[in-house]
């Protein structure tokens, strides 16, 4: 009996000493296949996460980008604004001033400085319809600057 029980014992640290290799395998394998499911989940998550980011990240871009454009629109208008008020005012008290202007001594000496000269030119050479032209773009160019003088003293 007591080989039987040596036999039975030997027999029986055979087969502990073969489920423990197997379980250690069986171990091993788990821990392995565990390894790459975590390895594949986290390359998911950060793909996933990636995508997120970047979804996120353009649509900020967007939102901000139009909050700037419509900023942007709004001050445009605004100065258009300021601009056209300016230029309303300026233009009027240019108007007012050259209006007195009309009013003044000095405008009519002016007047009749360029008429007696245009008179003694006319005198000397006779008219054509081209010349006449001429003239009449001279009397404009010299409204225009004086128009610009009084503009720029209002300025």
């Amino acid at each position: 009996m007591e080989e039987t029980a040596k036999k039975t014992a030997a027999f029986l640290s055979a087969i502990q000493a073969l489920s423990e290799k197997e379980c250690a395998e069986i171990d091993a394998e788990t821990e392995s296949v565990r390894k790459t499911r975590l390895e594949t989940m986290e390359a998911e998550t950060k793909q996933h996460y990636k995508a997120y980011m970047e979804y996120e990240v353009a649509r900020i871009r967007a939102e901000a980008n139009r909050a700037i454009s419509q900023k942007s629109e709004a001050s445009r208008r605004k100065l258009t604004a300021l601009r056209t008020a300016l230029c309303e005012s300026v233009f009027a008290e240019a108007r007012e001033k050259l209006l007195a202007f009309r009013e003044s001594p000095q405008y009519r000496d002016l007047v009749l400085k360029f008429t007696s000269a245009k008179q003694t030119q006319n005198l000397q050479t006779p008219c054509s319809p081209r010349s006449a032209r001429l003239a009449v773009c001279r009397w404009r160019r010299i409204l225009h600057s004086a128009v610009c003088v009084c503009a720029q003293a209002v300025i």
